[in-house]
């Protein structure tokens, strides 16, 4: 006995793939309308990036807090976002994403870095924050560009 609807089926015709093609685009179309992150992402991420190389300005005892506080403002707003979309995407992923991915953890490691070094050769702090707000404004632009690339995969045609 054979069902009509049993895709592995030798029955399944260019039609219904096509149409099956054509579901998944949709609904990929669908998926990246929504999927935009809002106004504020971009500048709360690289708020956050930023803040946690240029936190290393302040006395030691500080430097954890402002760390932890970094992170609590990078996880809200992708919570925020998640909430707002009801989507989970795994930044590190395949595709051109990751080529951004890999590109904001090296600036991230330059940068913590230099401000490392910088710390110790400026004691007032200058060099933590200007790496720390430089890193902040390439961290935010990035993210901008990682959320444009992921979209725009959601759109291509599948090979």
């Amino acid at each position: 006995m054979t069902d009509e609807h049993d895709y592995h089926s030798p029955r399944l015709d260019a039609r219904d793939a096509a149409g099956a093609l054509d579901v998944a685009r949709q609904a990929r179309a669908r998926i990246a309308a929504r999927a935009a992150t809002p106004w504020w992402y971009p500048p709360a991420y690289g708020v956050g990036v930023g803040g946690l190389v240029a936190g290393l300005a302040l006395p030691d005892r500080w430097v954890p807090i402002s760390a932890a506080a970094c992170m609590l403002l990078l996880l809200g707003a992708y919570a925020l976002w998640r909430r707002q979309s009801g989507l989970h995407v795994f930044g590190w992923r395949a595709g051109r994403t990751r080529t951004i991915a890999v590109g904001i953890g090296v600036a991230t490691a330059l940068a913590g870095a230099l401000a490392i070094a910088l710390r110790d050769r400026y004691p007032d702090g200058r060099g933590p924050l200007v790496c720390g707000v430089l890193l902040g404004l390439i961290a935010a632009r990035a993210s901008a560009a990682w959320d444009r690339a992921w979209r725009a995969e959601l759109l291509e045609e599948p090979e």
